[in-house]
């Protein structure tokens, strides 16, 4: 555990370590907030289509998260798929929250003050371990953040799930993340048809009960993804699960954060933290 190069931006320590995992070691990157002992704990799943995406690319993400939240964040840098598909990257992920649950109290957090987070295929690694937290005897999770997250991999393979989501055909092409990558990209994580609907692939399949986290939903207007955040907001307040849906006028995916942007970026990821600060203010069990 060495630390890592000098840092920009006002966190107290970052650090590059490996945990144990399903099939080997798991790099991981902690990062530690300033604020007073215990604080909250963020399990941070990269956006990449499951595909791309590392510890490297969402390094400000983590520390925006850090400093906003006064928070211990813990990012994954989880197998990816074509080489490693459905469950690695739920594997992995699993392992790690898993984990930052044990090593709450090393890592000066509070236990009962757990998110998880995640953006595009972070936010569907992030909902699926708040399923899995629920269903499979995990720690009890204080709150989960999904920006613009993929919900529901059976599109992918049957076109006559689309017209549930009709933004992945308004606005499927010309904003940035296209519906055809969504398409390819959901694919390659689960080349299995028959595997779509596990609710750890496609949340939004999972049982229709209550018990999952409080859910802060982040959706832009101008994106294919538009209408699957949508639903699944209204699924889980059916369910009696508090949500917080957040709609940002001409947004397109990806436009959520940093928090030294400008405009619409800052005013979404401020309004988002404020939110969360909240949630997570509440300790529970």
């Amino acid at each position: 555990m060495q630390p890592l190069r000098p840092f920009s931006q006002p966190v107290a320590d970052i650090i590059d370590r490996t945990i144990p995992g399903p099939a080997g070691e798991i790099p991981i990157r902690v990062y530690a907030p300033f604020a007073a002992r215990p604080h909250p704990l963020v399990v941070l799943l990269h956006g990449g289509g499951w595909i791309v995406g590392s510890i490297e690319t969402h390094d400000v993400m983590a520390r925006d998260l850090c400093v906003a939240l006064g928070a211990a964040v813990v990012s994954v840098e989880y197998r990816r798929a074509p080489e490693h598909p459905f469950p690695a990257a739920i594997d992995d992920a699993w392992a790690a929250l898993l984990w930052a649950a044990g090593e709450a109290e090393a890592l000066g957090a509070n236990r009962g003050r757990i998110a998880v987070a995640g953006d595009s295929a972070g936010g569907n690694l992030a909902a699926a371990l708040a399923v899995r937290a629920r269903d499979g005897g995990g720690p009890a999770l204080a709150a989960q953040l999904l920006v613009h997250p993929v919900v529901d991999l059976v599109a992918a393979f049957h076109p006559i799930a689309s017209p549930l989501y009709p933004s992945r055909t308004a606005m499927g092409e010309g904003f940035g993340a296209t519906s055809d990558q969504l398409q390819r990209y959901g694919m390659m994580y689960v080349p299995d048809p028959d595997r779509a609907r596990d609710p750890w692939a496609s949340p939004i399949h999972a049982e229709d009960r209550p018990g999952l986290a409080p859910a802060i939903i982040v959706i832009a207007q101008y994106d294919p993804l538009h209408d699957e955040g949508a639903a699944y907001a209204a699924k889980l307040r059916s369910a009696g699960v508090p949500v917080i849906l957040k709609r940002y006028e001409g947004a397109i995916h990806g436009a959520f954060g940093p928090a030294k942007a400008t405009g619409l970026p800052q005013r979404a990821f401020a309004e988002t933290m404020a939110d969360l600060n909240v949630m997570l203010s509440a300790t529970r069990p």
